[in-house]
């Protein structure tokens, strides 16, 4: 009996196109949702960040056997609850990181320019031209918070652009090569020198919380955060706290607490630019991720 693989969320075409090839059935309910009885009887589910695989909601998989990720991450996942029912999960941990990058690097021009702001001023057709003296980025201070495969990309564009890159990893192995032109320091230093502070860490409880007040009022008060990599691991209310009080410049965020929800504190901010984490959403990026979670979810049904 073949197979079948359910699709709950959007991914690259190249995934189905890889499980089919190899024979099993795919079911891509991304758009409308998938049905009790498509859930009972799928072996795989494939997921981005949209869908919160609970215990609840693997309660209706009765021959699910895998769960596969389209990304690093697995905080939307229970991983708990997938270990009582002896279902798999598997990620993928490269693919995205030029993408992510990239957009942490628009994000420090978007800072440095204003763009927030003039985009808004000149859709409401206020020649704001006076309010928006920018500054070049060329010889200013990158901390990136986290040096695996998205920080190491950041860190080097930085260092491409001219910037002083600083770079903290407390899991950098000591013997460890630096991303090229990246000065290795401690967490206070990085925060207390950065113009502009990128993260780039999973979600865990050692991380959750890690730019939380001490930390940016640490900070320079003409510097900027930038979250790319999961919401939480700057504390939302401590951030609109620090931008209120003067105590930073302003934040550019991709990712939230609650998604979908956008908090209206933080997207509506002044001081905030917002995107709806799209850091990976690059068509080279999905094919990628697409290409590689295919091969392993063949790998894995071939043996089931």
């Amino acid at each position: 009996m073949s197979r079948t693989a359910l699709i709950l969320d959007p991914v690259s075409s190249v995934l189905a196109e890889k499980l089919e090839a190899a024979g099993f059935r795919v079911l891509d309910r991304s758009a409308d949702g998938a049905s009790e009885a498509e859930y009972a009887e799928s072996d795989a589910w494939i997921v981005r960040s949209r869908t919160k695989v609970t215990a609840d909601l693997m309660a209706k998989g009765k021959t699910l056997r895998v769960i596969g990720r389209a990304g690093a991450g697995t905080d939307n996942i229970d991983k708990d609850a997938a270990a009582e029912r002896s279902v798999d999960v598997l990620t993928v941990p490269g693919g995205n990181e030029v993408a992510v990058a990239e957009l942490a690097l628009a994000f420090v021009f978007a800072l440095a320019r204003k763009f927030g702001s003039g985009l808004q001023s000149t859709r409401d057709g206020v020649w704001a031209k006076s309010k928006l003296m920018g500054f070049e980025v060329t010889g200013e201070t990158l901390g990136v918070i986290g040096l695996g495969r998205i920080g190491r990309q950041l860190a080097e564009r930085g260092h491409a652009l001219g910037m002083k890159v600083l770079g903290f990893d407390p899991y950098l192995p000591a013997d460890a090569t630096p991303p090229a032109g990246t000065q290795i320091v401690s967490m206070d230093e990085l925060l207390s020198k950065s113009r502009f502070v990128s993260v780039h860490v999973p979600l865990s409880e050692e991380t959750r919380g890690l730019l939380g007040t001490d930390q940016l009022r640490s900070m320079r008060k003409d510097a900027f955060v930038i979250n790319c990599s999961r919401g939480g691991i700057v504390d939302e209310s401590a951030l609109v706290r620090a931008l209120d009080d003067g105590e930073i410049s302003g934040a550019a965020l991709d990712v939230f607490v609650g998604e979908p929800e956008l908090p209206k504190t933080l997207v509506s901010h002044p001081s905030i630019l917002a995107m709806p984490h799209i850091g990976g959403s690059t068509v080279q990026a999905q094919e990628k991720i697409a290409a590689r979670l295919g091969d392993s979810l063949v790998e894995f049904l071939s043996k089931a």
